[in-house]
């Protein structure tokens, strides 16, 4: 072999040797960008947020409507936040409380259920007015149901103990047969609805459970509500059209309000967002 053949091959073999080893830093370069890459996917420290503290909200009464013995407020709490709004006492709760407690007669030694109840202020105003067996019922979550068993126990121990006040999860349009139970397997004389009709899909379901849990002929359903998203006014009715439609409810608005909006700054008129409507519900 001649030196020139021999310098050509050993030039050969730096080559290969260079590009394996050029290879073999670009492959370990590759791979540092993917540990840099899979730090975008690590949780910041502070990203586990513990969840909103409750809250305390007092319910005054009118000093007109406060009979002796009795408290002339109602301090609930309210879970710190949740995507069902039970965090909020809603204006239409505010009315209803207002005019039940004010008409005695609507819940004096009647059976009472609440559907939807959220912070439960209504349920506790009927507990104060002397009637005769409560069931509070909401949405099958946790925070929600133990938040209004707290209230319960706190705000009117003995009609727990005595198992005149219950509180019990309900899914709408699910069975009944849990909440009749806890009322002597009979169905109510008046079922509390403030601020639900909103969620228009369930709208359906609410009726059902309403129908499967009201008295016929004697029972009455109060139904306060505010039109929250006023370009759909006409979602909000039809729970009561489709009430009279599917189940043969009979139904009319009886108050009419206009009180300070939940949200000084939304969409639609304020006026319709301000305005609380009360309509009572009821079968012949």
């Amino acid at each position: 072999m001649s030196n020139k053949e021999e310098i050509q091959i050993q030039e050969t073999s730096t080559e290969v040797v260079d590009k394996k080893q050029k290879e073999e830093k670009e492959e370990n370069n590759a791979y540092e960008l993917e540990d840099e890459d899979f730090k975008l996917f690590e949780i910041p420290d502070d990203y586990w947020k513990p969840p909103p503290e409750n809250t305390f909200q007092d319910f005054e009464r009118k000093p007109e409507d406060v009979q002796p013995g009795t408290p002339s407020k109602i301090n609930l709490r309210l879970i710190g936040g949740h995507s069902l709004w039970g965090h909020w006492i809603w204006n239409a709760a505010l009315l209803m409380a207002y005019y039940q407690d004010k008409e005695k007669s609507v819940t004096k030694n009647k059976t009472i259920l609440e559907l939807g109840a959220g912070g439960a202020l209504n349920s506790f105003i009927a507990a104060i007015n002397d009637a005769k067996n409560i069931v509070i019922t909401d949405y099958p979550d946790k925070d929600l149901i133990e938040n209004i068993e707290w209230n319960a126990k706190n705000l009117f121990p003995e009609l727990v103990e005595q198992k005149k006040m219950s509180v019990i999860d309900h899914l709408w349009g699910r069975d009944v047969t849990p909440i009749l139970a806890l009322n002597n397997n009979e169905k109510f004389d008046v079922v509390l609805l403030a601020d639900v009709i909103f969620n228009h899909n369930q709208q359906k379901q609410l009726l059902e459970s309403l129908y499967k849990t009201i008295k016929p002929k004697t029972g009455v359903a109060l139904v306060y509500f505010t039109h929250h998203k006023p370009w759909l006014a006409h979602k909000d009715i039809e729970f009561f059209e489709n009430g009279a439609a599917i189940y043969g409810f009979k139904y009319e608005e009886f108050e009419t309000k206009v009180m300070k909006p939940m949200f000084e700054v939304d969409f639609g008129s304020e006026l319709v967002r301000s305005t609380v409507h009360g309509y009572r519900m009821w079968l012949e």
